[in-house]
């Protein structure tokens, strides 16, 4: 196994890498908007196996969610006065390979672009114990 430690503009070049190598994407994360890297993911909706955005505090693009509002592997986590949908977890399968972001950065526009965030790569194998 091999952890990265990624600050700011390495989040987005490390999570568009993976986009273009990886198969399957299992994200979870708090807040998306439209970004440079929205384009790659809505054109890579056949790899999407779960995709789920918060809309909390309505920091969500009503654009980018309604690109997925048919897609079966889409769910919109709606407001909960119980507590904030706030995870960053970015998931990535290619056959026994694996790899996953956790960190602050959600899919927006300011975390890939101008936000000062921090993230953990995790690559290695599926059957790898974290």
């Amino acid at each position: 196994m091999k952890v990265t430690f990624l600050v700011q503009a390495g989040i987005t070049s490390a999570l568009k890498e993976l986009m273009q190598g990886f198969d399957e994407f299992y994200w979870a994360v708090a807040w998306g908007t439209e970004n440079k890297l929205a384009v790659d993911l809505v054109s890579d909706k056949k790899k999407i196996k779960r995709l789920i955005f918060g809309t909390h505090f309505y920091q969500s693009d009503p654009n980018l969610l309604e690109r997925f509002k048919n897609e079966k592997f889409a769910r919109v986590m709606p407001n909960d006065a119980t507590g904030t949908f706030h995870p960053k977890v970015y998931l990535f399968i290619k056959g026994d390979k694996a790899a996953v972001v956790v960190g602050s950065a959600n899919f927006t526009n300011g975390a890939m672009n101008k936000n000062n965030e921090a993230a953990v790569l995790i690559e290695g194998a599926t059957t790898d114990e974290t």
